[in-house]
C-alpha cells in the first residue's frame, strides 16, 4: 500500500520509530519537500477518482499542507513528518468512508456505492439478467 511506502516502510534499528520515503525526501532541503507533498497529493487524486465528498476531499488536503508547511521547517519538521504520517491519515479517513453504508435514493436518482461509484437505479434494472422466454423449450 502506498500510505505504507510513503510514511512507515522502515525503522530506526534498536527503536519502534517508523518512517517511510516521504519522510526520506523531506530531507532534501527545497526539491524534497515539494516531491514528498506531491507524492501525498496523488493519494488526493487517486481519492477524488473514487467519488469521494469534496469535504472528505478536504480534510484530507488540510493533512496534506499542514504537513507539507510544518516539513518545510530544518529538523523540526522532519520529526513532524515522521511522527503526523499524514498519508496513513488519509487512507484511514477513505476507509472509513468506504465502510459507511451506501445511502438508498429513488429510483432514477444517483445511488452512492460502497466502492465509491455512483450509479443510477434504472441502469442497474436494465443491466439485469431476465428470465428466458416462454417460447424456447428446454428439451431439444
Amino acid at each position: 500500500m502506498l500510505a505504507t511506502l510513503f510514511d512507515t516502510a522502515f525503522v530506526v534499528p534498536g527503536t519502534k520509530i517508523r518512517f517511510g520515503a516521504e519522510a526520506l525526501l523531506r530531507l532534501v532541503p527545497g526539491i524534497g519537500d515539494a516531491a514528498a507533498s506531491a507524492l501525498s497529493l496523488y493519494l488526493l487524486y487517486e481519492a477524488s477518482r473514487l467519488g469521494v465528498p469534496r469535504l472528505l476531499l478536504a480534510r484530507m488536503l488540510v493533512n496534506v499542507m499542514l504537513e507539507g508547511a510544518v516539513g518545510a521547517v530544518p529538523v523540526a519538521g522532519d520529526a513532524f513528518d515522521v511522527l503526523f504520517r499524514a498519508n496513513r491519515r488519509n487512507v484511514a479517513l477513505l476507509r472509513e468512508h468506504l465502510r459507511e453504508p451506501a445511502i438508498e435514493a429513488p429510483a432514477g436518482r444517483p445511488c452512492g456505492s460502497p466502492l465509491g461509484g455512483s450509479y443510477s437505479m434504472p441502469s442497474i434494472m436494465r443491466t439485469s439478467r431476465t428470465a428466458p422466454s416462454p417460447s424456447f423449450s428446454a428439451s431439444r
